[in-house]
């Protein structure tokens, strides 16, 4: 998922974002953050998650895995 791992950190706008990094230790990570986010994954993944979902999560790990989820479901 180094795909997502890179559209994360121009999100955040950081360098880099590995599996174990805490989304909400960003200090960009709100709620506009998350709406972009949500629709970066439906346009570039065609995962379809809501900000419920979202709030879930806490590190890049597992949104690669709820994207993994989602894709099989």
């Amino acid at each position: 998922m180094n795909d997502l791992h890179s559209r994360l950190a121009e999100l955040l706008e950081v360098d880099e974002v590995g599996p174990a990094d805490v989304l909400a230790e960003s200090p960009l990570w709100d709620s506009l953050t998350m709406l972009s986010l949500i629709a970066m994954l439906d346009a570039h993944f065609g995962v379809n998650i809501n900000v419920a979902d979202l709030r879930e999560i806490k590190t890049a790990g597992d949104l690669e895995v709820l994207i993994a989820t989602r894709k099989r479901a």
